[in-house]
């Protein structure tokens, strides 16, 4: 099937469809509003744009009743922030810009343009890859390499990105492959330096070529057209123009995603039946407005280049990062420095005190044993200042602490508080018979021996002078203190320590008084060792060897 009658069906499927849209849209938003704005690329200027479009804008004010429409010239910085922030209507721009808008903001083109040239009307356009035809070194896209080659302009669709593809397509990527590669930035300008061998070859617009020969600026017999691939071949079938690449649909208008379906089907069905010769179509220099075209053609290119919206989502390479991103990198690159300086302070300053915590664990550690030491040399004279030397059992201070303790908690609890005085019998007379010596070690037996039979917490065996030695019993009631003393005694006796001089017995013996009380808070603690007193002093008066309790 032919493009024509391609074009022919979808041109009756697209005039079918805006007819049923125009039936079944609901009322537009809009039409509460009676002005509609369209946005104009100014790529010649803003009076260049107004003088071109503004009998388009009255044509459609005319066909588009209650509407009056209104032009918006627009320059290329401006035309995607007024589509982003929806301060048009309609925008009508060059294919390449209409991609993008379209992939970030959802615009629907509903007319394509159709340009006049020679009395006929094209809706497609191509690019041209030239030379002289007298450069016999130059017969194919290969026999650029190494060459000089000049375009209109780097962001041009029809003047470099189109032949750009095809040279891409042949394997031959032209920013490295060219001996030098550069743009005049007019397409007239190309043809002119090629022509005057001040480059070896060129890209131009389709069109560009036969206007400056019908001009007679030209002879078309001096240009040598380099086309190949069966894709354009195809394409050249079909277009009548000098053409070295694929087409690609010319400028649309296209309608915003706020704007109303109904509305857009009206501008679209007035633009289409607009005749070649109406003021708008004659002063716009073009040939009126088709059913809006396929679009993807100019997508598929801007993806396999990288470039327009697809720019931003190929990856990036070292040097493309550096020219974009640099102030961010020097940021970046200042921080990394500041932090890693940082970082190594930090790391010397943790050194530093690490090894200052290591001195102070030491230190302190040192300090724990110095005081572990302190606090047992503490304990020690305690001990000492507390127990009797000779024997190893309490002091009389000793026992005057203890005493005064028992007897104010015996008396907080209501129990009773038992007390034992014991004295050696006639030990004078040992000390004087078997000397000092043997009287030290009788009385540290004696002690130690009486210690067996008081164990309990609280209990505490003293010496208090001399041979005599007291025995404090807490919670311990008369009876239990009784029979607590008289094993002491036996076991005294039993030990059979001799003592030829005691009147008594061949052998130590001990008398012993005992007492008992559940103590008082206001009583007083020396009424009870007055009472075992007496109670010593009985046993002694009885014959000694001996426990006497006090009643």
């Amino acid at each position: 099937m032919s493009i024509n009658k391609i074009i022919n069906a979808v041109k009756k499927m697209m005039i079918i469809s805006i007819f049923f849209t125009s039936i079944i849209s609901p009322l537009p938003v809009m039409a509460e509003e009676t002005t509609v704005k369209i946005g104009v690329l100014a790529n010649r200027g803003y009076e260049q744009c107004r003088k071109k479009w503004e009998p388009t804008i009255n044509y459609l004010t005319r066909k588009v009743a209650p509407y009056k429409f209104e032009l918006v010239p627009l320059d290329f910085k401006e035309i995607i922030p007024s589509a982003r922030d929806r301060k048009i209507d309609f925008i009508i721009c060059n294919s390449a810009i209409f991609v993008d808008i379209e992939a970030m903001y959802s615009v629907t083109a509903i007319a394509t343009l159709r340009t006049r040239l020679f009395n006929r009307n094209y809706a497609a356009f191509g690019g041209v890859i030239f030379a002289r035809a007298d450069n016999t070194s130059i017969k194919s896209f290969q026999d650029l390499k190494g060459k000089i080659f000049l375009a209109a302009d780097r962001e041009s669709l029809g003047g470099w990105q189109v032949q750009w593809r095809e040279l891409k397509k042949a394997g031959i990527d032209p920013f490295r492959d060219f001996a030098k590669l550069s743009f005049s930035g007019q397409h007239d300008a190309v043809v002119f330096d090629v022509l005057k061998r001040k480059t070896d070859a060129g890209a131009c617009r389709t069109g560009i070529l036969e206007s400056l020969a019908s001009a007679g600026k030209i002879n078309l017999t001096d240009i040598n057209v380099i086309a190949e691939g069966s894709e354009t071949q195809k394409a050249m079938n079909e277009f009548p123009l000098l053409l070295s690449t694929r087409l690609y649909p010319e400028w649309p208008i296209a309608k915003l995603f706020q704007t109303s379906p109904e509305i857009a089907s009206r501008v679209s069905l007035a633009l289409q039946n607009m005749k070649k010769d109406d003021q708008a179509a004659v002063s716009g220099e073009y040939g009126g407005w088709s059913y809006p075209l396929n679009y993807k053609p100019v997508q598929d290119l801007q993806m396999e280049l990288q470039i327009g919206y697809y720019k931003r989502l190929a990856p990036m390479s070292f040097k493309d990062i550096l020219s974009k991103y640099w102030r961010e990198v020097v940021i970046a690159t200042l921080l990394f420095i500041i932090i890693t300086i940082a970082l190594i302070w930090l790391a010397v300053l943790y050194r530093q005190l690490s090894a200052l915590k290591e001195k102070l664990d030491i230190e302190l550690l040192e300090r724990k044993k110095v005081e572990e030491e302190l606090r047992n040399a503490n304990i020690k004279l305690e001990e000492y200042a507390n127990t009797d030397a000779l024997t190893q059992v309490a002091n009389r201070r000793k026992f005057d602490v203890c005493y005064a303790e028992e007897w104010r908690r015996m008396s907080r609890d209501k129990k009773p508080l038992s007390l034992i005085i014991a004295d050696i019998d006639h030990f004078k007379k040992y000390n004087d018979f078997y000397g000092h010596q043997a009287g030290d070690k009788c009385l540290f037996e004696v002690a130690q021996e009486a210690i067996r039979y008081i164990g309990r917490p609280g209990d505490l065996i003293a010496r208090c002078g001399g041979e005599e030695f007291a025995f404090i019993l807490p919670s311990t009631d008369i009876k239990a203190a009784t029979m607590i003393a008289e094993r002491i005694r036996i076991a005294v006796e039993t030990l059979k320590l001799p003592h030829e001089m005691s009147p008594v017995s061949p052998y130590v013996t001990i008398s012993l008084g005992v007492a008992s009380i559940i103590p008082e808070q206001n009583g007083n603690p020396e009424d009870m060792i007055k009472a075992a007193d007496n109670a010593l002093y009985e046993a002694k008066k009885q014959g000694r060897n001996r426990s006497i309790f006090s009643e």
